[in-house]
């Protein structure tokens, strides 16, 4: 199959192919930073197609550059760029001849159906801008903080293809993610072959990437139910007590209107949290849709309510009809239903006093 650098043309229907134009779309925005870079590699200015925003004008410059002969020298540019040095680690991932590209995510079908409740319109107050204040207590962040460390990026393998995804610990040994993650559901639902988790890769407050500590998962650990997407594994090592595992909480109860925030690694990258336009908004049966950001990669997050206890599992996107409008929502599985799910399969995890 090759590599991205080795196709000609540059060939947009590989997912990594897709990813590398998104995060360099986001990283070099700016005209005058894609100009650095274009100058560098004697591309003329005028050939250089600006579009509506970054994510056009960069499509349409790593099919340029390759059509050129250019673009291997483009991305080495790119990973000599310390201002993105943070990203490196991932760009180069998405060079490889088996290029570690993210899992998947679901999309349910539509809930036709659902009792949605519309927020209240809120009375303006003195320098509030919207019609719902955004101001959080400090302590939410302590929380995060606290929790954060047993968030793990996976890394899992069917054959020789490898995709991203995360997970969360939930003893010491094991990790709690969705199902498709662990199984294929595309090539009928074959089992990882192997796999690692990355603890600890995230961004320092230097902005230097931590090195991760990696263990081995074990493929014939895995238990899941494919109904409710959630599925367990453990590792071939403990997982350090400096990371710890969260105990999962048996009285969580979730409302339309709730915020919920997920600490994820999107796209495979260093660790991110969504703590912004992250309302509940709808329930039904075991599944929960929310507004709370996400990315590929995201499957097997771990949903947060404000107390920073783990209420559901991510699991991918769909739409619904909220007010007049059908709007794209993301959806997890409610948490109570993934312990009924683990207590019937007899994974030991602890509980939340």
């Amino acid at each position: 199959m090759g590599c991205l650098l080795d196709r000609l043309p540059f060939d947009y229907s590989y997912p990594e192919a897709r990813e590398l134009r998104d995060l360099l779309a986001g990283l070099y925005y700016r005209d005058s930073d894609v100009f650095a870079l274009t100058d560098a590699i004697g591309l003329p200015r005028r050939s250089v197609h600006f579009g509506q925003n970054s994510d056009e004008t960069w499509h349409q410059l790593l099919i340029d550059t390759r059509s050129r002969g250019t673009l291997e020298m483009l991305m080495g540019l790119v990973l000599q760029d310390e201002k993105v040095v943070s990203h490196h680690a991932r760009i180069e991932e998405l060079l490889r001849d088996s290029p570690v590209t993210s899992v998947p995510e679901t999309i349910d079908a539509p809930i036709e159906d659902t009792d949605v409740i519309s927020p209240d319109v809120l009375e303006l107050v003195e320098r509030q801008t919207g019609d719902r204040s955004t101001l959080i207590d400090i302590s939410l962040l302590r929380g995060a903080l606290r929790v954060s460390p047993a968030v793990v990026r996976l890394v899992v393998h069917f054959g020789r293809v490898p995709y991203t995804a995360t997970g969360v610990c939930i003893s010491r040994n094991t990790i709690l993610t969705n199902h498709h993650v662990i199984y294929d559901w595309d090539n009928g639902e074959r089992r990882l072959t192997s796999g690692v988790a990355w603890l600890g890769y995230e961004t320092s407050s230097g902005g230097l990437v931590r090195d991760p500590i990696k263990l081995n998962l074990t493929p014939e650990s895995a238990i899941g139910d494919r109904a409710l997407d959630w599925c367990v594994i453990s590792t071939h090592a403990p997982i350090p007590e400096t990371f710890g595992y969260l105990r999962l909480p048996t009285d969580s109860e979730l409302e339309v209107g709730d915020a919920v925030s997920i600490i994820q690694h999107p796209n495979g990258r260093p660790k991110q949290i969504s703590l912004q336009h992250n309302a509940v908004v709808s329930i039904a049966g075991s599944t929960v849709s929310y507004f709370t950001d996400t990315e590929e990669g995201s499957s097997g997050s771990p949903v947060f309510d404000e107390q920073w206890r783990v209420v559901a599992l991510h699991k991918g996107s769909g739409n619904e009809r909220i007010g007049s409008a059908r709007k794209i929502v993301n959806r997890g599985t409610l948490i109570g239903a993934v312990i009924r799910g683990l207590g019937n399969a007899q994974v030991p995890f602890e509980t939340m006093r």
